[in-house]
C-alpha cells in the first residue's frame, strides 16, 4: 500500500465518511456510534441489557441506528426537537427534552422508558441533498482548514478529478493578467470546465454570471467557512439537469449542529515573500466569528457567521502581444514550411515584461434560522452572501516588433522557402488595471413537514449574482523616434524566458522609460453581467418497506432567471498634448528597481491608478454611437420546469435506485446587431432583435450499492444528462462588417444551437480498515453529443467560417462527439500499522488519469482534439502528523499538461500567416506546489496554526503555444505566503 501510495500519489480525506460496526452488544454499540458520529446518545442500560446488534454499514447516523435496531423489540420515533428516540414497541413516545453529554439518563428505571438518540435533522430538501447512493468526495471544514488554502476552487482542488484554475475563457476577465493574481479561481471537473458543472449552497443553484459562460466562479467563495464541501460525482435525477460533469455541493452552517454550538472566531494573518522583495503591499489579513444557538426550549435554533478576509499579492510576468506571432520559416504564401513542426517554427514579434500588484478583499455573510412549529413541522431560513472586489494594476516594459508588415523582411533561403526577419521594433511602456467585482446573494425560506414515514419539503428562493470590470483602465507612452530600438527584435531563449537581444544602446534606453511621450491617451473600459434568479420547489420522500421496495421520492422544481451584459469602451483623445512624456504626467509614483532579478534586469515606473482615473474625469471621451454602446449587449430570460422520480429497492446489503427526470428549459434573449447604428439597410435589422430556443429532455438513471462484505461498499451508476448552451453562443457579439470590396463578414451567435446530451457510466469501490485506514478507486466514462468547447472572453472567432457569395459567417455551432474515460484513486494509510514509533503520522493522497477524444468539427483543427482543461494525470501526496496537541501536514500536489485553448489564433498583424491548427494549441504545462501547515493546540477550543503556501517557491502558471515548444510562453511568476491562524471556541 506504500508502494502504490508512492507511487501514484493517493489521497485519503476525499471521500464521504461511512460507519462500519461489527455485530455486538447494543450498548457498546450505541457508545461506538457516538464516538464515530459525535452525536449525542441518551439511554438507560436496564433497556437494552441482553441485546445484541446487527453488522453495520452505513453512510448516515439514521441508516446505521435503522441496521442496529433491525430484529430488536426497539423502534425509532420522532421526539420534540428533531431528537430521535428509541422505544420498546408497546411503548409510546413522551415528549422528553434531551440535553446533556453522553450518560445515562438520571433515574431511568422503568424498563418503557425511552432510549433517547440526540440527532440532527436534515434541514436541506431531499432535492438538494445527494442520493446516499451517490458517489461523492467530501471536504469538511477540519479538512480545509488543515492547508492554506484561500478560495473554495482552491480547496476543491485536494479532491480527485477536480482541477483548479487560476485562469479560464469562460469569462475570466483580464486572461493572463488574471492567472497573474496566483489564485484559484475556476474549477474543471473530469474534464470538463464550469459550464458543464452545477454549483450549489445549501441546496440552490448558483446564479450564472459570468458573461460568456454557464460556469461559476468559486474563487468569489472562501475556502473557510462552509461545514462541508462535496463533488457529487455520480448523479441521481435530483442532480443530472444541468451537471454533465457533476455537482459542487456546498452546505452553510447548519443550526440544530452540536459540532458548531456556541461562539467560533478566527484571526489570520500572511505575508506573500514576492511583494516584500519588491517593497510592495505584502499583507494579507482576515477575521471571521459564526455563532450558534438553541432557544425557546429548544424549539428555536440560529446560527449567523461574518468573515472578512483582504489578500495582497505582487507577481512578476511575461507575456506576448496578440497578433505578434509568425513562423519563422515559411513558403511563398506565408504558410509553416512544410516538414517543420508550426510550433517550434514559431517566432515572437514581442516580449511583455510585467510587474502586477494588487489586492481582493473579500466579505461573506451567511446565516440560518430553524424553528419546531409542532412536532412534526419545522420552518426555516437561510441566506449567503459574499463581495469581493479585486483592485490590481499592470505595469509592462515591452518590446514591440510585429505591429504590421513594415516591421519584417522575408529573405529568401532557396527552395522556395523564406527566412522572417524583424527589421524595426520599439520599446513600449503600457500600464492597465485589472480590477473585478464580483457578488453573490442567495436566500430561501421553507417548510419541512415530517411524519413517521413521510417527508414534505417546499421552498422558495432568490438568489442574485453579478460580476464586472467597474473601471479598466489604459494608457500606453512610445514613438518610433523616442522608444525605436537600434534594429528589429531578436529573441534569445534564457531557460523557460525568451530573453531581447539588445545593444548597449537600447539597454540604455531602458532606463529612460519617463522620457517617453504618450501615443495611446487612455481607454476605459466598463463591463457588467448579472443573472437574477426566482425560484421554488416541493419534494417528497415515503418510506415503504413493502418487500424490496424501500422508499419513492418526487420533486417538481421552477426556476426564473433574468440575465443581462454589457461592455462600453470609452476613449479619451485629449488627455495630454502631444509629445507628453510618461514623467510630465504627475502620473508615476516611485518605481522597482529590477522586475524579475537575473532575468529582466530592467527597470519599471509606477503608475498611480487614482490619478489616471482623475486625468481621465477632466478629459473628453470620444463620442459613443449606438453600436458602441449596445454592440456587446445581451437581456436573456430563462424558465426552467423539471420533475424528478426515484425508487429505492433492495435490503441492507444491496440497494439499487432507478429515476428518471423530465426538464423543459426555454431561453429568449434580446441583442443587438452591429453595423449601421440601429438602422435596417439590405434586409439587414440592424438593432435590436430577438431570440428563442426550448430544451426538452428526458433523463433516466440508475444507482446501485453493494456491501459485500464488512469494509467493502461497491457503487454503480448509469444516467443521461443535459447542459445548455450559454446566452454569449446562442446570440452574442453579432455583427455585420462592410468590406472594401463589397464582402460582407457577419459574426454572430447561433440560436440553433443543440444542448450538449451525456451519457454517464461510473463504477467504484471503497474499502474502510482499521484504525481509520481507507481506500477507494473508481472508473468513469463519459460520451458527450454536439459537444460545445469553450472559445473564450467576447470572440465567437473558432466557431465555423461559410462562404455564401459576398457573405462570410462566423458562428458558433456544435461539434461532434467527445469521450471522456477516466479513473481515479484515493487511499489514506495510519503508519502505526508498520511499526509504533509512527504513531500519529499517517500517509494519504490521490491521483486521477484522464483521457479526452473530442471531434469539433472544425475544418482547421484537426479531426481529433484532446478536451480542454483534462490533464491526463493529477495527483497529490501527503503526509499527516497528529498527535497530542500537535499537528502538521505537508501536500504537494502535482498536475499534468493540458489543453487550454484551441489554435485558432486568426492571423498574424505582420506577415498575415495563418496562425491555425492544433499544433499551436495552447497548453498549460505541468505544474507542482508544496504546501505545509503545522498547528498546536492550547486546550480543546483554542488552536494556532503556521502555514507555508508554494513553500517551494514554484512558477505558478505557464501556457505555450505547443505542447513541447517553448517558443511562446506566457509565465506567472509568484513566492512563498507565509502565515498564521488562531481559533478560539466558546
Amino acid at each position: 500500500m506504500l508502494a502504490t501510495a508512492m507511487l501514484f500519489g493517493l489521497a485519503g480525506s476525499a471521500t464521504a465518511r461511512a460507519i462500519h460496526l461489527p455485530p455486538m452488544a447494543m450498548p457498546d454499540a450505541l457508545l461506538t456510534l457516538a464516538r464515530q458520529t459525535g452525536r449525542n446518545i441518551l439511554f438507560a442500560p436496564g433497556n437494552v441489557a441482553g441485546l445484541r446488534t446487527h453488522a453495520v454499514d452505513a453512510d448516515d447516523f439514521a441508516s446505521a441506528l435503522r441496521q442496529m435496531t433491525q430484529g430488536t423489540p426497539l423502534r425509532i420515533v420522532q421526539a420534540p426537537g428533531g431528537a430521535l428516540m428509541l422505544v420498546p414497541h408497546a411503548s409510546g413516545a413522551p415528549h422528553l427534552a434531551i440535553r446533556g453529554a453522553l450518560r445515562p439518563l438520571p433515574g431511568a428505571t422503568h424498563s418503557d422508558q425511552p432510549i433517547l438518540v440526540s440527532a440532527t435533522p436534515d434541514a436541506d430538501p431531499p432535492l438538494a441533498a445527494a442520493s446516499s447512493l451517490s458517489l461523492q468526495s467530501t471536504l469538511s471544514a477540519a479538512d480545509i482548514r488543515r492547508l492554506p488554502d484561500r478560495t473554495a476552487a482552491e480547496a476543491l482542488g485536494r479532491l480527485p478529478g477536480v482541477l483548479t484554475l487560476s485562469t479560464s475563457l469562460e469569462g475570466s476577465m483580464g486572461g493572463i493578467d488574471h492567472a497573474a493574481r496566483a489564485e484559484g479561481d475556476f474549477i474543471a471537473l473530469r474534464g470538463l470546465n464550469g459550464g458543464y458543472i452545477e454549483t450549489r449552497i445549501d441546496g440552490i443553484a448558483l446564479p450564472q454570471s459570468l458573461p460568456y459562460s454557464r460556469g461559476t466562479e468559486l474563487g468569489l467563495l472562501p475556502a473557510d467557512g462552509f461545514t462541508r464541501i462535496s463533488v457529487v460525482k455520480m448523479l441521481g435525477p435530483d442532480h443530472a439537469g444541468d451537471a454533465d460533469a457533476g455537482v459542487i455541493d456546498i452546505s452553510g452552517p447548519d443550526p440544530r449542529d452540536p459540532a458548531i454550538r456556541g461562539l467560533h472566531v478566527h484571526g489570520l494573518a500572511a505575508l506573500d515573500q514576492r511583494a516584500l522583495y519588491y517593497r510592495q503591499d505584502a499583507a494579507s489579513i482576515g477575521a471571521g466569528f459564526t455563532f450558534a444557538g438553541l432557544f425557546a426550549d429548544d424549539q428555536l435554533a440560529v446560527t449567523i457567521g461574518a468573515d472578512y478576509a483582504r489578500r495582497a499579492f505582487t507577481n512578476a510576468e511575461q507575456t506576448y502581444q496578440s497578433g505578434n506571432l509568425e513562423y519563422a520559416v515559411t513558403d511563398a504564401a506565408g504558410n509553416s514550411a512544410p516538414g517543420l513542426d508550426p510550433a517550434r517554427n514559431l517566432m515572437l514579434t514581442s516580449v511583455n515584461a510585467q510587474i502586477t500588484r494588487g489586492a481582493s478583499r473579500d466579505i461573506t455573510l451567511h446565516g440560518a434560522v430553524d424553528v419546531r412549529a409542532t412536532d412534526r413541522l419545522s420552518l426555516f431560513a437561510k441566506f449567503s452572501y459574499a463581495d469581493e472586489h479585486t483592485r490590481q494594476d499592470v505595469f509592462q516594459i515591452g518590446f514591440q516588433g510585429g505591429r504590421d508588415a513594415s516591421y519584417l523582411a522575408h529573405i529568401p533561403i532557396g527552395g522556395g522557402l523564406y527566412r522572417t526577419q524583424s527589421v524595426k521594433s520599439e520599446l513600449h511602456y503600457w500600464f492597465e488595471t485589472n480590477p473585478e467585482s464580483s457578488r453573490l446573494a442567495l436566500g430561501q425560506i421553507g417548510a419541512h413537514w415530517r411524519g413517521d414515514r413521510t417527508d414534505i419539503v417546499a421552498r422558495a428562493f432568490a438568489a442574485s449574482g453579478d460580476t464586472g470590470r467597474p473601471d479598466h483602465l489604459e494608457i500606453s507612452f512610445w514613438s518610433p523616434q523616442a522608444s525605436g530600438l537600434s534594429g528589429g527584435l531578436s529573441v534569445a531563449p534564457n531557460g523557460r524566458f525568451p530573453m531581447p537581444v539588445l545593444t548597449p544602446q537600447d539597454e540604455a534606453l531602458l532606463g529612460r522609460a519617463l522620457t517617453f511621450p504618450v501615443h495611446d491617451e487612455g481607454e476605459r473600459q466598463v463591463q457588467h453581467s448579472q443573472d437574477r434568479r426566482l425560484g421554488g420547489d416541493i419534494a417528497l420522500s415515503r418510506t415503504l418497506d413493502l418487500g424490496p421496495l424501500r422508499s419513492l421520492d418526487g420533486g417538481i422544481e421552477f426556476v426564473r432567471s433574468r440575465r443581462s451584459q454589457s461592455l462600453v469602451n470609452l476613449s479619451y483623445p485629449n488627455t495630454y498634448p502631444a509629445d507628453t512624456t510618461l514623467g510630465q504626467t504627475g502620473l508615476t509614483s516611485g518605481s522597482i528597481r529590477t522586475l524579475l532579478p537575473g532575468t529582466y534586469d530592467y527597470p519599471v515606473p509606477l503608475i498611480d491608478d487614482d490619478r489616471l482615473a482623475t486625468a481621465f474625469a477632466g478629459a473628453t471621451a470620444a463620442p459613443l454611437s449606438a453600436d458602441d454602446i449596445n454592440g456587446a449587449t445581451i437581456f436573456g430570460h430563462e424558465r426552467r420546469i423539471a420533475i424528478h422520480g426515484m425508487a429505492r429497492l433492495g435490503n441492507q446489503a444491496l440497494e439499487v435506485e432507478p429515476g428518471i427526470r423530465m426538464q423543459l428549459v426555454h431561453i429568449a434573449n434580446i441583442y443587438w446587431i452591429s453595423g449601421n447604428n440601429g438602422v435596417a439597410l439590405d434586409g439587414i435589422d440592424y438593432g435590436w432583435n430577438r431570440s428563442a430556443r426550448s430544451y426538452r429532455a428526458i433523463l433516466p438513471s440508475i444507482l446501485a450499492r453493494w456491501r459485500p462484505l464488512p469494509g467493502f461498499t461497491l457503487r454503480a451508476g448509469l444516467w443521461r444528462s443535459q447542459s445548455q448552451p450559454a446566452d454569449y453562443q446562442l446570440s452574442g457579439g453579432t455583427s455585420v462588417t462592410l468590406e472594401t470590396d463589397g464582402d460582407r463578414i457577419v459574426e454572430q451567435g447561433n440560436p440553433r444551437l443543440k444542448a450538449v446530451d451525456a451519457d454517464n457510466a461510473d463504477w467504484a469501490v471503497e474499502w474502510r480498515g482499521a484504525a481509520g485506514a481507507s481506500a477507494s478507486f473508481s472508473a468513469f466514462a463519459k460520451h458527450l453529443d454536439h459537444y460545445l468547447y469553450d472559445m473564450g472572453s467576447a470572440s465567437l472567432i473558432g466557431g465555423t467560417s461559410e462562404g455564401e457569395g459576398s457573405v462570410e459567417v462566423t458562428e458558433p455551432h456544435n461539434g461532434g462527439s467527445a469521450n471522456i474515460t477516466g479513473l481515479e484513486f484515493t487511499v489514506h494509510w495510519p503508519l502505526a500499522s508498520l511499526t509504533p514509533l509512527l504513531r500519529g503520522w499517517s500517509l494519504g493522497g490521490e491521483a486521477t488519469l484522464l483521457r479526452s477524444r473530442v471531434h469539433l468539427d472544425v475544418p482547421l483543427l484537426d479531426p481529433v482534439e484532446r478536451a480542454q482543461y483534462a490533464p491526463g494525470h493529477a495527483a497529490t501526496l501527503r503526509l499527516a502528523y497528529a498527535r497530542d496537541r500537535l499537528s502538521a501536514d505537508a501536500a504537494l500536489d502535482f498536475v499534468g499538461a493540458y489543453v487550454q485553448q484551441y489554435g485558432l489564433y486568426g492571423t498574424s498583424l505582420g506577415a498575415g500567416a495563418s496562425l491555425n491548427g492544433s499544433a499551436i494549441d495552447d497548453w498549460v504545462r505541468p505544474s507542482r506546489r508544496l504546501d505545509l501547515s503545522i498547528a498546536y493546540a492550547f486546550d480543546a477550543r483554542t488552536t494556532l496554526r503556521l502555514m507555508v503556501r508554494n513553500a517551494l517557491d514554484d512558477i505558478a502558471y505557464r501556457a505555450t503555444l505547443g505542447r513541447s515548444s517553448d517558443a511562446v510562453p506566457e509565465t506567472v511568476v509568484s513566492g512563498r505566503l507565509i502565515g498564521m491562524r488562531f481559533d478560539r471556541a466558546w
